[in-house]
């Protein structure tokens, strides 16, 4: 498996794993794919300012891809930053998720950034455990925040400190 930043050549990659996950998922809220070259742009804007990291297969199949975007265009929380990361549905590894975890918080770490943050749809325990594996703590629950395939969705809202909260 290799691991580097994402490029975008990958933006293709990135975007037929989120549209499985918008089809077939509540991991996001989304109902519609949105136009592949808006979610491109979009991609490129949050990656310009911040890492991401793609995992490939050597046989070059897209495993899954992590990055950081902000949390709010607000200046007042330029150190704090959202998580996401999607897997290949159809194709897994053991331990890409937390590789990719691992390359995108040194390089958070790095920048400055003193806490990630990620929301997570509280009836996927898999991810909510993964969060706890990697030292995240629930910091609020929100009930039913989304209605998706049929139901109302609880969001749980998981931070980490990476960095000493000080002032600037």
């Amino acid at each position: 498996m290799n691991i580097r930043k994402i490029s975008t050549t990958d933006f293709s990659n990135i975007y037929k794993i989120y549209s499985y996950y918008i089809d077939h998922s509540t991991a996001t809220f989304e109902y519609e794919k949105p136009v592949e070259t808006e979610f491109s742009k979009k991609l490129k804007n949050e990656l310009d300012c911040l890492p991401g990291f793609i995992a490939y297969t050597e046989n070059d199949i897209c495993l899954g891809y992590a990055y950081a975007s902000r949390y709010s265009y607000e200046k007042a929380y330029d150190r704090t930053v959202k998580l996401t990361i999607y897997m290949n549905p159809h194709h897994h590894q053991k331990k890409v998720s937390s590789q990719l975890y691992t390359y995108l918080e040194q390089a958070l770490k790095a920048q400055g950034i003193i806490q990630m943050l990620a929301s997570i749809t509280a009836s996927n325990i898999a991810s909510l455990k993964f969060h706890e594996k990697r030292n995240f703590v629930e910091i609020a629950r929100l009930e039913k925040l989304g209605f998706k395939m049929g139901e109302w969705h609880d969001e749980v809202l998981m931070r980490k400190q990476i960095n000493p909260y000080k002032n600037f």
